[in-house]
């Protein structure tokens, strides 16, 4: 659509409006009104044919739009039917696939249980003799350990009688070792006694060898202790010579050293002295029924 050119001369122009006018009348079915005359002004026949002009013209766009717009919706409801056909296809395509899943992970399922119920009874069965071994072995524990508790308390029964026994034993002995402190104590006072009567014994030897016959008798009795003496030795030890004179001067220094031993035991307090043991005690009395002999 072209607009009108004023240039030209008022006919032309209404010529051109009209015609123009009239085809776009005819293309776009509008009706042409009654007053585009030949009869009328040049002027109003122009501006009738300028309305009419626009009017197409605007006819014109409103028809493009509203062929554009068909054109689209066309387009728009041909691409929704594809669209819609894709769906579709896609849709069937989809539930088809997801019953295909439904029937592997139903598959699947009874597969996984037939297998968990199968672990399961295997895992039971595990377990039953699992526990049947532990309580046999519990079992032989046990009456081992009852085994031995019956030995320990048989021996713990031996042991009280054997602890009773040592008892009895420690009594007797503390008994015994009373009687031995008592019979201790009696021989401390039979050896004073014994002492004092060798102190005595001693004393009246002193007065009976300070007298003339005492002199006498020790004289030959200490002769004949020597001859005696002289013979065992030679008796008993024939291969040592003991001089005489040697063995008077021995016995003599003997005598001498009981003499001064028995001087100092009369010098010495009873009170002052210490207890002696029982093995100086039984050493002492030895030495006194030796000298006694």
């Amino acid at each position: 659509m072209g607009r009108i050119s004023l240039s030209c001369s008022p006919r032309a122009a209404v010529d051109r409006g009209c015609a123009m006018g009239l085809a776009l009348s005819a293309s776009q079915q509008l009706q042409v009104p009654s007053e585009i005359t030949e009869e009328r002004p040049w002027a109003e026949v122009a501006c009738m044919g300028v309305k009419m002009l626009l009017l197409a013209e605007a006819g014109a766009r409103k028809a493009d739009v509203a062929a554009e717009e068909s054109r689209e919706a066309s387009m728009s409801l041909s691409t929704m039917k594809d669209n819609l056909e894709n769906s579709t296809a896609r849709r069937e395509q989809l539930i088809k696939e997801c019953e295909e899943a439904q029937l592997e992970v139903a598959k699947q399922i009874s597969t996984l249980q037939a297998t968990l119920e199968a672990e399961r009874r295997q895992r039971d069965t595990e377990f039953a003799s699992l526990m049947a071994k532990e309580r046999l072995e519990f079992e032989v524990k046990l009456a081992a350990l009852a085994a031995d508790k019956e030995a320990l308390t048989k021996d713990l029964g031996a042991r009280d009688t054997e602890l009773a026994t040592l008892r009895e034993e420690k009594t007797s002995l503390e008994d015994e070792l009373k009687a031995a402190a008592y019979r201790r104590g009696d021989y401390k006072k039979a050896l004073r006694g014994a002492r004092k009567e060798v102190r005595a014994l001693k004393a009246s030897l002193k007065h009976f060898a300070s007298s003339e016959a005492g002199q006498e008798l020790i004289a030959k009795a200490s002769l004949d202790s020597l001859v005696l003496a002289k013979r065992k030795l030679d008796q008993e030890y024939p291969d040592v010579v003991v001089d005489f004179p040697d063995l008077v001067n021995f016995v003599i220094e003997e005598m001498h050293n009981e003499q001064e031993e028995a001087a100092e035991d009369d010098a010495a307090p009873t009170g002052s002295r210490e207890a002696p043991s029982p093995q100086e005690s039984d050493t002492s009395m030895e030495d006194a029924s030796s000298k006694a002999e």
